[in-house]
């Protein structure tokens, strides 16, 4: 990401959260860069979309798992990889086909969901937000902290199950 903002030649703002992002990488392998105002699929499905970014793709695909293994729910996870410009032409897709709700580890108000509120104005809208109130976060382990506002991969499932009104509960 680093190489790719610089190479930009303009403004580029890059957010580097607290902890890992779990991935292993490959200095084999090359990332491929981002492309501005292009998403991600990192996985499909055909009930419902996850839009996501960084370090929170993982619990989307965790999620996305326990959804389609408990509630049998089949679930797109994308990487919004950027927020300015973002995929609108994928999210009206994903809006105008199956519920869409978007995960960050960022403050609602701002953040991705936002982003994606304006990008489906006027056409269907986010069906859930999962993401931090815009208030002083309590310090602490970060994945006690989630746990405590609801943005483990459980519950992120449990609370997308309800909201689409899918029976059953998740009970690791």
């Amino acid at each position: 990401m680093l190489h790719w903002a610089v190479a930009m030649k303009t403004p580029v703002a890059l957010r580097y959260p607290r902890g890992s992002s779990g991935a292993v990488f490959d200095p084999n392998r090359p990332v491929p860069p981002p492309e501005p105002g292009r998403a991600a699929v990192l996985r499909e499905g055909s009930n419902l979309a996850i839009w996501t970014f960084g370090t929170d793709c993982r619990v989307a695909l965790s999620a996305a798992e326990l959804l389609e293994r408990h509630y049998g729910l089949k679930t797109t996870v994308v990487n919004a990889r950027c927020l300015k410009p973002l995929d609108a032409e994928l999210a009206r897709s994903h809006a105008g086909r199956f519920p869409v709700f978007s995960l960050e580890d960022h403050v609602l108000c701002g953040g991705l969901a936002s982003a994606l509120d304006e990008a489906l104005a006027g056409g269907p809208g986010l069906t859930g937000r999962f993401g931090w109130p815009d208030r002083v976060i309590p310090f602490g382990r970060p994945e006690e902290v989630r746990k405590r506002f609801g943005l483990t991969a459980p519950q992120i499932a449990d609370a997308i199950a309800g909201k689409l009104k899918v029976g059953g509960r998740f009970r690791p």
